[in-house]
Parts: C-alpha cells; structure tokens; sequence
C-alpha cells in the first residue's frame, strides 16, 4: 500500500471536508489495491484544536488505508484493518518506530 499525499483535515477549513466534524478521515485511491493519492485526517479536536490521541489517530490511519483496497466497510475490509494494526504492533514489539 503507498501514499502520494498525507494532510490534515482541520474544522476551521473547508476545503477537504474539514467543516464536517463526523468525518476522521478520508482517502482517495488511485488504483484500487495499489495506492492513494491522498489520505486526510483529522488530527485535532474541532474547536479546541487539541491533537486526538495517537491511538485514535492510529486506527483512523489504519481504516484510510483500508479504503486503498477496499472502497466499502465489508467483512474483508475490517479485516485488512485488523491486519495493518497487528503489523505496526509486531513493528513496535521488535523496537521499531
């Protein structure tokens, strides 16, 4: 999975869907399966602009790049999700960051 693009969704924007504070993130795939030409995420709270936790801005990572390979929230796609959070935690467990 790659991405060209990572940018910040903040509530004050509008642009990148910054206004609608139900979305954490989005992505927008390039080739199905392949890559992303962009993932947004909303990194802090609306309003107060505090930074989310790294755990939250984690799993929401990890649902974007879910969409690389799968558009819709099936079965297989929470799967992949799960699989992406096992990896960083098999990377972190050897030391790595």
């Amino acid at each position: 999975l790659g991405v060209n693009r990572l940018i910040e969704m903040c509530c004050c924007d509008r642009r990148n869907l910054g206004t609608n504070l139900g979305v954490g993130g989005w992505c927008k795939a390039m080739r199905r399966g392949k890559r992303a030409d962009t993932i947004a995420l909303r990194l802090r709270e609306p309003k107060t602009h505090k930074f989310h936790s790294r755990d939250h801005l984690l799993k929401i990572m990890w649902h974007e790049m879910s969409h690389i390979t799968h558009g819709n929230h099936s079965a297989v796609f929470y799967a992949l999700m799960e699989e992406i959070g096992r990896h960083y935690e098999l990377i972190i467990s050897c030391g790595r960051r």
